[in-house]
């Protein structure tokens, strides 16, 4: 096995956007493979979403419910909402869901939760949350650097529910 680091590379596994950088990469059986902790990935992708200066996507909408390991009912049973309407918000993809801002902050302090930040972090966040960020209709991309230092509960052994097939890397 021989090791490197990518400078930075294009990561859609989660099913948004997500700019990597100081990737280390493998090389195993002739294929390049990424070593990154995906669990670990996933608990900062919910803070980066849940802090977003904009109002979410319909891909950041399904990105949360992948990780919470929620079911579409069982999402819109959190929400007090019928699973259509998370059809529905979902069904945007890129864009804008226009859902009322106070389920949308609901659903990114369940994220941000779920994230197990400290307590005055979130605290933070809900404070930052009181007004509705402006809406933007354009992708936006999160930019996380690696290696991760997550402080909180220690790694679950689970597979995350919305990684799916690797992205592909640019240098």
């Amino acid at each position: 096995m021989s090791k490197r680091m990518l400078r930075e590379c294009m990561d859609t596994s989660f099913g948004i956007p997500v700019k990597l950088q100081n990737v280390p990469v493998e090389k195993i059986a002739g294929e390049q493979v990424r070593d990154i902790q995906y669990l670990k990935l996933e608990r900062q992708l919910l803070m980066l979403v849940a802090e977003k200066p904009f109002r979410l996507s319909g891909k950041e909408v399904r990105f949360i419910r992948k990780a919470l390991d929620k079911s579409l009912e069982e999402f819109a049973g959190l929400l007090g909402v019928t699973h259509p309407v998370v059809i529905r918000w979902e069904s945007k993809r890129g864009a804008f869901t226009k859902m009322a801002w106070s389920t949308e902050k609901q659903i990114r302090l369940e994220a941000y939760r779920n994230a197990d930040p400290s307590p005055s972090a979130f605290a933070g966040l809900f404070d930052r949350l009181k007004e509705a960020p402006p809406i933007e209709e354009c992708e936006y991309v999160f930019a996380v650097t690696l290696p991760l230092q997550v402080a909180g509960k220690p790694p679950q052994t689970r597979k995350p529910r919305s990684a799916g097939k690797p992205a592909q890397m640019m240098q």
